[in-house]
This record gives C-alpha cells, structure tokens and sequence, in this order.
C-alpha cells in the first residue's frame, strides 16, 4: 500500500517547498540528477530522514574538506533510451556507441574518485552504497574506444576486415581520381569543364561538363544544375572504376553494420549494470546538489528526534534576499499549541511559513538555513491554510476557501500532524469569528496536534494564556519608531498596534482618540497589561543576553586556560620524552664503560697487579659517582646526553685534553675526540681547505670539521689529578678498553643493519625520509652496498628514490639491480 505523501500539494505549494525543489535542481549536473531533484518530497520514516541527512552530511564534508577541490566528477551523459534500444536488440548507431562510451567512463571516473576520497571522511557509511553501486565497465570501454571515434565514426581498428576493404576502396577511389583529373588537365577538358574539379553526384565521381559541350566528352548525366548550363557526366573511361568504388563501398557499409551490431550486443550485456550505474549517478548527482545548497545558504543540519516537535534557532526563510531577520520559535516539547500575535506586516506570517518550510526541508534530507540547536521531530503529516484562498470561479469568500482546507484537517488531524493556520477566524464576525477559532484549537489540541497559528483575535491569545497545552508568542513591534522588529517573543501575546500605525500614517488625532474610545475600558486594560508585560519580557530578554554574553565569554576563557593547559602539558611530555631517550643513551655508554673498567680489573687481579686493581677500583667509584650524579641532574632537568658526555669521556677513553683550534695542529695518526659519534677517532689526513679533517672511528670513516674535534691524551702524556699520579695511567687503561667498545659498538652496528631495505606501499615522503635514516645507519656500519626495493608499479616511487640518491653525497653509484635482484624494480647502491 502506498505510503501517504508528508505533505499534499497544496501544502507545497503554500509553503513555497517547489521553488526549494528548483534550488536544488539548478546545482545539478546531469540529466538524472536534475530528475532525482526534481522529484524531491518529504519523507515520513525517521529512518529515512535520517539517512538522507546523513549523505548530505557526508558529501557536505567531503566538499568541504578540499578533498574535493574541483568537485565532484558527474560528466555523465544520460544514454538510457540508447541501453533500452540496444537491450529490445535494435542497433545503436555510431554516435549512441560514442555516448555510451562517455557515459561508462564517466561511471568508472566516479567510481575512482569515491574510491579515492571517501577515505579521507570521518563517516562515509552514507555515500559508500553509491560509490559501491557504480559498475566497473572499463573492458566495455576499451571496446568501444579502440571501434568507436568522439564523433561516432567507426574506426578502421574497429575489425580488419574493415581495415582491409577500406584500404581498398581508398585505392579504387584514387584510381577513379587520377583518371578524371587526367582529363581535367588535357586539352579537352580545358575546353568542355565548367570548372577543373572532380566532384560526386549520386554516389558517383563525375564531372561538371557544359552544356553545349556534352558531346565532347561521352559518359552517364547524373545531374544538372539550376540552370541547365553544367551538366555532371561520368566518362565512359571511368564507369567500370566506379563500380569498383561502390561496391567496396557496399562492403564497408556490410562491415560497419556487421561492427555496430557486434558493439550494440556487448552494450545490451553491460545494459543492466550501466542503466543502474545512471541511476547511481542521478542519485550522487542530487545529493551534491542537496550539500551544495546547504553550503549556499550557510544551513545546518538539523537535530532529527522521534518526537513530533520543532524548535529552531535564529531561523531564516531561505527564499528571502536582503537582510533577514531571523527567529526563534519552537512548538511541540512543552506544549502543542502556540498562537502568534501581532500587528500587521510584522512578520507573523513570515514566521509561519518558515517553520513550515524548514520541517519540509529537514525531512527531505535537506539542511536548513537556522543555527545550530535547530531540531525538527518527524511529522508523517503537514497541513497549512496560510494566504487569501478565495475562489472566484468556485464562488468562495475568503472564509469560506478557509474553512474548506480546515475541515480535513480537524478530521486527520493526530499527535504526528503538524497544523499551520494563518488568520484563524478572519474574513467573518470577530465575535463570531474568535469563537470559532476557540473551537477548533480545542479540536487540535484533542487530537493531539502540533499547531502554529496567527491571530489578531483576542479571545484566542485569551484562550491560549489560560489553556494548559497552548502558548502564545508575538512579533515584536517598536512604540517608538511604530515599527515593527520582525522578531518573535515567546510566551506574551501581541497587540495588532492598528491604531498606532493608523496614527503614523496619519489619521486625525481626534480619529484616533474617538477609536480608543470605543474600544471599551476592559479592551483597553487589557492592551496595558499586554503592552506592560511585553516590556517585563524585554528586560528579561536583555538580561538573559547579558547572562549570556558573560557566560559565553567564560567559556571562552576557560578554553584558553584549558589550551594553555594542554600546552604545558604537552610540551612537558616532551621534556620528560627527550629525557628519558638520552637518559636511555647515557645508560647505554655508562653501561660499556664500567664494562671496560670491569675487565680491565678482573685481567689485572688474574695477573696479581694488584696495585692497578686498586687503582681500577678507585677509578670505577670515581666514574660511578660522577655518573650517578650528572643522571639525576639529567633526569630532574631535563637535560641533554651532552650533560653525561665528561665523566662518561673521562672514565671510558683517552682523556679530552681540549679542543682542536688550529688546523694544522693535527696530525696523520693523531688520536682525537670525534663529539658528533661521540668516541675516540684516529686522523686519517690533515684538513682540507674548507676545515674538514678525515677520521677513522672504529668501522666509520668519515669528514669532521675541526671545531668538532678534541685533544686525547694518550697514556703516559700527562698526569690527571688523581691519587699518588696514578690516574693516568687508569684512564689509559680504561682508554684502551673504551676504544676496544667502540670499535665493537661499530661490529654491532655493522651487524644489526640489513643489506638491503624494501620501501614499496610507502608514500614518497615516508619512502624518503625511512632512506635516509637506512643510509645513516649503512655509513655508520661502514657497509659499502646495498639494495633498495621500490617496486615497478607506475614507477614514482623508482623515480623519487633515484633522485634521492642522486644528490646525496653518501652514495657513489647507483643503478638498476639485475634480472636476478629484481631488475628494474630495485636499486643497488655502492656507498662512498
């Protein structure tokens, strides 16, 4: 059974819903698109509301996000009769296959792009049915493309049957030509021609011979022109010529028949697939069209709630230009019924329709202009009277075409319908007219209704101050400027300020007073309380915007202090981050160095040197003292691994006698302190001109800057402070035993790294910088080659590591591996 529309027609049409459908249909791209669009309604499941919202959501973000810079790709051209044809088994023409074409490899761009971009949303759970629902038609494609030009001409690739009878009828039209212009250029035809050209006339090559001259040149008259003086003859000398051309042309003709009808069944197979794909692509097409007014009209997405209920906030009518006061208006939560008030063009109802036309909006998957906070309960009815419906034709009065759209209203009416009612009670009596519309608020409020309703009738604002599930609000007018504000105040009823505005426009005074008059004492009571009231709920209004501000200027306050907290904190982590990772590197060097010291004791007391094992000792609570103390300097500061390098220095090698100043100082042999490897070196050659000193340090030789370098004062050189001139010589010793650790530390190293490294699946950023670090560690090594697997593939990444290596002055050689190694899809790399 078909489910009831939201909203009928009239209702539409009332509410100005069509002219958001054209909105959304102008920001299309395809055919199928502007149909979807076209098409758009209301939608009475809650399930559904809320997956509409959430694609427009979703393809929102995603154009927002810059993933989507040049949008999304929907040149898709519509060939739906062209697959219903092909599919009934009728032959597509050239041109069709050519659309055909276009239209799949629009599809499979689509396709790509959603399989691209899709990752970079948070949530795409709404779109990725659409992106899965597009086929994959490239075979069909190729296909095409490789028979099929743009234009729809039938390729000589299309079969070579049709290669091989167009050669010929390219041959046998070349013979025809050389014989006619033959006689074009002879003598004769100087003298019989109209013109020196060769031309076609009813399939066959002629020529255009003058009247007077027919005899001349014997052959077939296939035309004339207007005016009888050209004759087109084909020459006798070239009839059999002609015939040849046209019976190839005949076969070429058999052969693309033979092409299309081919094409048109591999079409007919795919005609399912591609014909849902187009409706994908209609689909896809109007939900952008749907994020792209959303993005137009700086909407929302609204709160959806099972509840029947609608508050928005700060709302504007999206059809409205200039500026645009927006409102606040809810019904629904805390009563059912709210009956607005007020003067004349003061917005009432203005007011009206855009609630109405946000809840239609919300509930066809559309974003509404209103601020966040705007929430819209879902309503499997909406009903409005709004606007002078009176009938010429139909013989209706105003009240009349009202209560004709009212009446099924009362009849359907429950607590899912949602009730708009323009000037209830007007067109007749006001006494008459007020007890009606009394009646059919308490209908509505029965049958559990949400209803919004303008009045200027005050036995309704009456009605709704003393009835429990009613409200009354009113457009805001100012006494001063006797202007209305547009804005609506919840929860005081309004006056109609007739009067008022009948003095601006300037009415007599004694007029004015003459109406105040008659409107009675108790009307006029009533007028003050309201008008008093009104002025307590502006105070209260501003006071609570004063609340506001201050509240929100806390919170912005708080959120500074909470990201300066976040601040401190973090940069605190990295504090006690790099901490503990050159605590973690100073452990590791304390760690060889009591090693070193250790073993030197234990070959010392072995030997029964017992005064160097004294010696030893005292060197090793030295040291250990020393570390102990800088470690916790480290780890409760913060500081660096530089912070440990003395004492380690002092305990694990060659004494640091200075640093080097003077290039020429050094020595080939010389022992020196190499501070970026953080170990003894020995000098390979003096400085070169630019200050640069070779070093061997363990397995690593490499280019210092002197300034990098320090003295190292061999055992025996000189005599640090110590006891009994002794520590000397233990700092020799434990020099050669922390030059011993290094050397090993190298092995280890040479050992830990790999020959090889494999970098495919990584982007060029991660490929290059995981490289250099590989590179780094092979120098270190002192490895002299490896290889690095990149992978064929579209051969960017091959590309980007190549040139890595190319500018990096670590590497000497580099060129592909062989057909053993990989070939082209790794790179084998002799380090300098």
């Amino acid at each position: 059974m078909p489910q009831e529309p939201v909203a009928d027609d009239t209702t539409l049409d009332i509410l100005e819903f069509p002219a958001i459908v054209a909105a959304v249909a102008r920001r299309t791209a395809t055919v199928m698109g502007r149909e979807r669009a076209q098409a758009l309604r209301p939608r009475a499941r809650l399930a559904e509301v809320e997956l509409v919202q959430r694609q427009t959501s979703q393809m929102r973000a995603l154009l927002e996000s810059g993933a989507a810079p040049a949008g999304v790709p929907l040149a898709v051209p519509d060939v739906r009769d062209a697959l219903r044809r092909a599919r009934s088994g009728a032959s597509l023409t050239g041109e069709e296959l050519a659309r055909v074409a276009d239209a799949a490899e629009g599809m499979g761009r689509l396709r790509e792009f959603f399989a691209e971009k899709l990752s970079s949303l948070e949530d795409s759970s709404a779109l990725r049915p659409w992106a899965d629902g597009l086929p994959d038609a490239s075979a069909l494609v190729r296909t095409l493309r490789k028979a099929i030009g743009p234009n729809g001409e039938v390729l000589d690739s299309a079969s070579p049957q049709l290669a091989a009878v167009r050669q010929r009828l390219r041959r046998a039209i070349q013979r025809v030509h050389e014989a006619l212009e033959s006689l074009v250029r002879s003598p004769l035809g100087r003298q019989a021609l109209q013109e020196p050209i060769v031309t076609h006339r009813m399939g066959r090559y002629v020529v255009p011979v003058r009247q007077e001259c027919l005899h001349m040149v014997p052959g077939i008259v296939h035309d004339a022109s207007g005016s009888g003086a050209t004759l087109f003859v084909e020459p006798l000398s070239v009839v059999q010529a002609n015939n040849v051309v046209r019976t190839e042309q005949a076969s070429e003709q058999a052969e693309v028949e033979r092409i299309l009808r081919r094409l048109t069944r591999e079409v007919a197979q795919a005609g399912q697939a591609l014909e849902q794909g187009l409706a994908t692509v209609g689909e896809v097409d109007a939900i952008v069209a749907r994020a792209r007014l959303g993005i137009d009209q700086r909407a929302v997405a609204p709160v959806l709630t099972a509840e029947p209920s609608v508050v928005v906030r700060q709302a504007r009518h999206p059809l409205l230009t200039g500026p645009v006061v927006p409102i606040d208006v809810e019904v629904g939560r805390s009563f059912r019924i709210l009956v607005v008030t007020g003067p004349n063009t003061g917005g009432k109802t203005v007011a009206l329709k855009t609630v109405g036309l946000l809840t239609l909006m919300a509930q066809a998957g559309l974003h509404v202009p209103a601020e966040p906070g705007t929430a819209i309960g879902l309503f499997t009815r909406v009903r409005a009277d709004i606007g002078d419906q009176q009938s010429v034709s139909n013989n209706l009065s105003t009240f009349s075409s009202h209560m004709q759209r009212i009446i099924p209203m009362l009849q359907e009416a429950d607590e899912h319908t949602l009730v708009l009612l323009d000037e209830l009670g007007a067109g007749t009596d006001p006494e008459e007219g007020g007890a009606l519309g009394c009646a059919i608020l308490q209908r509505l409020l029965e049958r559990k209704a949400r209803v919004i309703v303008t009045t200027h009738l005050t036995d309704l604002k009456l009605m709704a101050h003393a009835t429990p599930g009613m409200a009354n609000a009113s457009v805001s007018f100012d006494t001063e400027t006797l202007q209305p504000t547009y804005r609506v105040v919840m929860g005081a009823p309004g006056q109609s300020q007739a009067i008022a505005i009948a003095r601006r426009l300037g009415l007599p005074p004694e007029v004015v007073e003459e109406a105040r008059r008659r409107l009675g004492a108790e009307r006029v009571r009533a007028d003050a309380l309201i008008a008093e009231l009104q002025q307590a709920l502006d105070a209260a209004r501003r006071r609570l915007e004063e609340a506001t501000a201050a509240r929100d200027e806390a919170r912005l306050h708080a959120r500074h202090l909470q990201a300066e907290l976040e601040k401190a904190r973090r940069r605190r982590q990295e504090v006690v981050q790099r901490a503990m990772d050159d605590a973690q590197a100073w452990a590791r060097r304390a760690r060889l160095v009591f090693e070193s010291l250790v073993e030197e004791g234990k070959k010392a007391a072995k030997e029964g040197r017992i005064d160097e094992v004294r010696r030893l000792r005292r060197q090793f609570a030295v040291a250990r003292a020393g570390l102990e103390e800088q470690g916790m300097r480290l780890l409760s500061d913060g500081g660096s691994v530089g912070a440990v390098e003395e004492p380690v220095a002092a305990a694990a090698g060659p004494a640091v006698g200075g640093r080097v100043e003077e290039p020429g100082a050094l020595q080939v042999g010389q022992r020196v302190w190499v501070a970026p490897l953080r170990c003894a070196g020995v000098v390979m050659e003096t400085a070169d001109p630019q200050g640069q000193v070779l070093v061997q340090a363990g397995a690593v030789r490499t280019r210092v800057p002197v300034r990098q370098l320090s003295w190292v004062i061999e055992a025996g050189e000189g005599q640090a402070a110590g006891e009994g001139g002794t520590a000397g010589t233990a700092a020799g010793a434990a020099g050669a035993v922390g030059a011993d650790q290094v050397r090993g530390l190298g092995l280890a190293k040479a050992t830990s790294v790999s020959p090889e490294i494999d970098l495919r699946g990584r982007t060029v950023e991660e490929a290059t910088a995981e490289l250099d670090k590989y590179l780094d560690d092979c120098t270190l090594a002192g490895v002299e080659q490896v290889r690095i697997i990149h992978g064929k593939g579209t051969g960017a990444l091959r590309e980007a590591v190549r040139a890595y290596l190319a500018r990096s002055s670590r590497v000497r050689t580099y060129a592909p591996g062989e057909p053993a190694e990989g070939g082209d899809g790794v790179t084998v790399v002799r380090l300098a």
